[in-house]
């Protein structure tokens, strides 16, 4: 349409919908190559801005620690579709094991059976890492006398048999005994709050703010015949 005496503008609505079903047009191309580029720089800034080495103690800050590295090395992603219609970025974090949604949102974390949750202190933790110590992991045993928490109970580890440590609310603390001392292994909760640390969707959006105007910049240039 033209509008008097000053600008002309022409509409290429019917080109640009052509290539939506087009295999490999080059706006498929320009567009598959800008959603890698933010793909892959999603997954970078998960993995470099999101997680600190592993320290002993309370969690500092905003970061998660990387203990096993399971959940930081599961950032990734894949861009699919053969045409600009179906052209989509899937980005992912987590998986089967299951704990990165709460990370990510925060809430409260109780006991499926309904009972206490065991919370790993120092002494059941590799000191490098702060990964459980299998040797510091809990057995249940029926018909023992000794540690018992309820009658013909006892909890056991490779590194010894537990007792439990009362507080006025109930059990606080189990523990193992060596060389003469009291060993706390781990605290006893009801429930326990998790902060929402993780940030995948704050990352994202950050990326994308800066991503996508290169898109479009880029698809507005092939639209209009200056290249890709």
């Amino acid at each position: 349409m033209t509008l008097p005496g000053q600008f002309q503008f022409i509409s290429n609505h019917e080109q640009f919908a052509a290539q939506l079903k087009v295999k490999g047009s080059p706006l498929h191309r320009v567009a598959r190559e800008e959603f890698i580029d933010l793909q892959e720089t999603w997954v970078t800034r998960m993995k470099k801005q999101q997680f600190s080495g592993y320290y002993p103690g309370l969690t500092r800050g905003r970061k998660l620690r990387a203990r096993s590295g399971h959940l930081r090395s599961s950032a990734g992603g894949r861009v699919s579709g053969t045409s600009l219609k179906t052209l989509k970025a899937v980005l992912r974090i987590g998986g089967m094991r299951g704990y990165a949604r709460i990370q990510e949102e925060g809430g409260t974390v109780v006991s499926k059976s309904g009972g206490w949750l065991t919370i790993p202190l120092p002494a059941a933790l590799r000191p490098r890492t702060g990964t459980p110590n299998p040797r510091a992991k809990i057995r249940k045993e029926i018909g023992f006398g000794h540690g018992v928490v309820s009658s013909g109970t006892r909890y056991v580890t490779d590194i010894g048999p537990t007792f439990i440590i009362r507080g006025s609310k109930g059990p606080i603390i189990m523990a193992r005994r060596k060389d003469g001392t009291i060993v706390p292994l781990y605290a006893l909760r009801r429930s326990v709050k998790i902060a929402p640390r993780l940030n995948a969707g704050n990352q994202f959006q950050t990326v994308a703010r800066q991503k996508l105007p290169e898109l479009g910049e880029r698809m507005l240039r092939v639209l209009v015949g200056g290249g890709t």
